[in-house]
Order: C-alpha cells, then sequence, then structure tokens
C-alpha cells in the first residue's frame, strides 16, 4: 500500500504526487497508477461539468488515450520514438492536446517535439543524408506547418493543475480537493480487482 507522509498538507500537490510515485517499484504498476490517477481527475471534471460531453478510453501497449469532447488526454508511460511519432500525429489532427508522460519525462518529449515541428521544409537535394540524420527529420517531412505544440505535462503536475482547477470550480479547500482525489482513485483500484497493491492509505482527520 502506497503511503501519504503524515505532513502532507504541507507540501504542493506536485510533490505530494510525486512521492505516491516514486513508492511504486519500476514495473508496469506504475502505469497502472497513472492510468486510475488520470481517470480520477477526467472524474472529477466530469462531475463540474453540467452538460458533460462524451468520454471515451482506448488503451493500447504504448499509451492511455482518453478522448473528452476535442480535447484528447494521452497518457505515454515510456517516452520513446513510438510516444514522439504519435505526439506529433496528435498536434496535426486536434487544435488542444494534453499529454502526460512519468516524471522527469517531459521535456525529453517536449523537445523532439520542437525539433521535429520546426524543421524547416528543404528541397529534396538539399536534405541531410548522412547516417545520422534522425528519425525526428523524417517525422517532419510528414508534418503539416499548421501543426500545433501538444501541451505536454510530467503526471504530477498535470494533477497539481487539475487539482487546483478543482478547488476553483468547487470552491473546495485543497486539501479537501486532493483527498476527494485520492479516494476516487482507490476505489477505481478497487473496482479493477486487481493491484492492490498501489491503493493508497488516506490520510483521515
Amino acid at each position: 500500500m502506497l503511503v501519504v507522509r503524515s505532513d502532507w498538507s504541507q507540501y504542493a500537490t506536485d510533490a505530494v504526487i510525486a512521492e505516491l510515485y516514486e513508492q511504486i517499484p519500476r514495473t508496469p504498476l506504475r502505469r497502472v497508477f497513472a492510468k486510475h490517477l488520470i481517470g480520477a481527475t477526467l472524474e472529477v471534471r466530469m462531475a463540474e461539468c453540467k452538460q458533460p460531453p462524451t468520454l471515451s478510453v482506448e488503451e493500447t501497449s504504448t499509451e492511455i488515450r482518453w478522448r473528452f469532447g476535442d480535447l484528447i488526454y494521452a497518457y505515454f508511460p515510456d517516452v520513446d520514438d513510438a510516444a514522439l511519432e504519435k505526439a506529433v500525429e496528435y498536434s496535426s489532427i486536434a487544435t488542444v492536446i494534453a499529454i502526460i508522460v512519468p516524471p522527469g519525462y517531459d521535456w525529453i518529449l517536449w523537445s523532439g517535439c520542437t525539433l521535429v515541428t520546426t524543421i524547416p521544409d528543404q528541397p529534396m537535394e538539399g536534405r541531410r543524408t548522412r547516417r545520422e540524420s534522425s528519425r525526428s527529420q523524417s517525422l517532419a517531412m510528414q508534418t503539416s506547418k499548421e501543426c500545433c505544440m501538444p501541451w505536454i505535462f510530467p503526471l504530477h503536475t498535470y494533477i497539481a493543475i487539475r487539482t487546483c482547477d478543482a478547488e476553483i470550480d468547487r470552491q473546495w479547500p485543497r486539501d479537501r480537493v486532493i483527498l476527494d482525489l485520492l479516494r476516487r482513485y482507490n476505489q477505481r483500484v478497487v473496482d479493477s480487482a486487481r493491484d492492490k497493491a498501489i491503493l493508497v492509505d488516506i490520510p483521515t482527520g
């Protein structure tokens, strides 16, 4: 079971979430933790909408994707070539994008997306043909000039932003919002009937 430190309320939300994440061994359980935590934030957001848009979820070996109306939330458990290619694809098909990655990997994906989406078109004869030409360059040849830069967040920062939004929308104090989120997260873990090791021991009082 994951443990929230006794003085958690004195720390920023992203620090609380990052500490929970670090308690999980580097196994697929981190992916499951992120899946249920992001799902809980979207559940909160659905509750805030008077007429919530349709929410659809799709999971593959490389990503978990939620479509909330026109907004795409995608979680990439691994930041690799496949994640970069998918991020570039998303930037060309939607105006507003939220891509979430494990803590510490947002800058890597952001840098890759920046490179891919800003390489100018060149005549074919002017392109480099050396072996070290990266996959990013070939992706750039396929990318529309009108593509938008995706919003890329590390998991703990995304949760902190959503928590802040919920404080405003629900007019709740931060501590109450976080505890509500963790209860929703725990319920999702219980409903999945597996992975009980990543339940959170929620503080009381």
